[in-house]
């Protein structure tokens, strides 16, 4: 696979207060990575810069082209980011008019536009919302037209913020469900950057930044057997794999679980 983000000595400062130094990156496409850092750790601030709301001129490649007010938009065209007040981007009044409206942008057809929006509504549960003012929405629903509104052009990387921690669980579950089979059909590559350690499980990759630094980066297996560099940043392990690290430690299990129904399977052969 190659590489749909490449850093190189990143130095990037808010005022007097330096967040990165000199920090290297490399994201493979067609990855679901998930992003986790204390407050301070540079998170927000990575995810603005990947998509050019943050101003820096260092050697940063995004979807293969340097990132630069040259291949800016052409970037952005490409990529989609999702915040957790999802409403600021929100340049409609109604739910179908904000869904339709990055396609009318692109000049797409209405037919084509019914469709799309047709299908995507269905996946992403909006359906019952179409017609409604999106300042009628609550923050979920918000978070989700939000969603559908961004993934319907289709990005190749796509950028969460925060971006679904509103949604309650059994709802998260079914849009992360959603999510995996769009990135693998359309080749698309997911950063969710986020607080919340047991969404680790819908990735499948982690990197961990702590004071404007790569503290670790692997594969979700890997990294869910490192489990003191969670606690040295104050991260806690999802529920089942903390479990499975205990049940590993005595041999009553060969490998980290992150399905709470695999590792009773496990535990039960």
């Amino acid at each position: 696979m190659g590489k749909i983000i490449e850093i190189q000595d990143l130095t990037f400062s808010h005022g007097e207060y330096e967040i990165f130094h000199k920090l290297s990156l490399a994201i493979e496409e067609n990855t679901i990575y998930t992003v986790l850092g204390k407050t301070g750790s540079g998170k927000s601030t990575l995810a603005r810069i990947l998509v050019g709301l943050e101003e820096t001129h260092d050697y940063i490649k995004v979807c293969d082209l340097y990132l630069n007010p040259k291949n800016l938009k052409s970037i952005q065209d490409m990529t989609a980011i999702l915040f957790e007040n999802s409403e600021v981007t929100f340049v409609t009044n109604t739910v179908i008019e904000e869904v339709s409206f990055p396609l009318q942008e692109l000049g797409y057809s209405k037919k084509e536009i019914d469709k799309e929006v047709k299908l995507i509504s269905k996946d992403f549960l909006i359906e019952p919302l179409l017609f409604r003012s999106v300042h009628g929405l609550s923050a979920g629903e918000k978070q989700l037209v939000s969603l559908a509104a961004h993934l319907i052009t289709k990005p190749k990387l796509l950028v969460l913020d925060e971006a679904l921690s509103m949604l309650d669980k059994c709802t998260k579950k079914r849009i992360w469900e959603m999510l995996k089979q769009y990135q693998q059909k359309n080749k698309m590559t997911i950063l969710h950057f986020t607080d919340d350690s047991e969404d680790i499980v819908e990735g499948t990759d982690v990197l961990i930044l702590s004071d404007g630094k790569v503290i670790l980066q692997g594969d979700i297996n890997t990294a869910l057997q490192s489990e003191k560099q969670f606690t040295a940043n104050q991260l806690d392990l999802p529920f089942v794999a903390d479990l499975s690290n205990k049940l590993r430690y005595y041999n009553t299990i060969p490998s980290v679980e992150t399905d709470l129904e695999k590792l009773v399977d496990v535990i039960w052969k």
